[in-house]
């Protein structure tokens, strides 16, 4: 018994030396961890994201209250804004998106209001589009014609999501349907509405 106990010991004591000599005299963790979020950014992102030590990244949208971002920039006439948007999920596998100027309270009556407001959104309406989720990691489009709209891609979290919006639009300098990246890593909080 005291060999079977002195083995665990020195493999105990084998792995804590590991770590250190790992995180502290080489970095190799956190060169590991460079190299995984470069391979693996959607499972980078969710556990950067995730609170404790929640290792799902298999999460769904929830419908029983909404999603919020706020962001606040400088346009490109170099005026200071704010947007709040905020995008629901109903059962029918559909988004609805909302943009705001400034920064609204966001309460329950709010939310109501709002979701009184959309509740005839149909999938013919620009604001409203169906999403995909694939393995936490969800997508959707926001078409107001063929060559014009939003398309938002990124990672469910557990009480919010990481998204990336995509702008589609019609470039008159090259005459064809262009595409550009325009935010990054916008992250929308979950309200429950009851």
């Amino acid at each position: 018994m005291t060999t079977f106990l002195t083995f665990i010991g020195i493999i105990a004591l084998f792995i804590f030396f590991k770590f250190i000599y790992d995180t502290y005299l080489t970095n190799n963790t956190e060169r590991d961890w460079q190299e995984y979020k470069s391979g693996n950014p959607h499972e980078a992102r969710v556990l950067e994201n995730n609170k404790g030590l929640n290792f799902n990244t298999d999460y769904s949208v929830r419908k029983d209250g909404i999603y919020v971002f706020r962001h606040e920039g400088v346009s490109q006439y170099g005026e200071p804004f704010k947007l709040t948007m905020l995008l629901l999920f109903n059962y029918k596998k559909r988004a609805i998106k909302v943009e705001m100027e400034g920064y609204p309270e966001i309460d329950k009556t709010t939310i109501s209001e709002i979701i009184q407001d959309i509740a005839e959104y149909t999938i013919l309406d620009r604001d409203c589009a169906e999403y995909l989720i694939d393995n936490g990691k969800i997508k959707m489009k926001f078409m107001n014609s063929s060559t014009h709209g939003d398309e938002y891609t990124g990672s469910v979290l557990k009480n919010g999501l990481i998204l990336t919006r995509i702008v589609h639009y019609w470039d008159e300098m090259l005459g064809c349907k262009n595409t550009k990246v325009s935010l990054q890593n916008m992250k929308f909080e979950f309200i429950n509405a009851v």
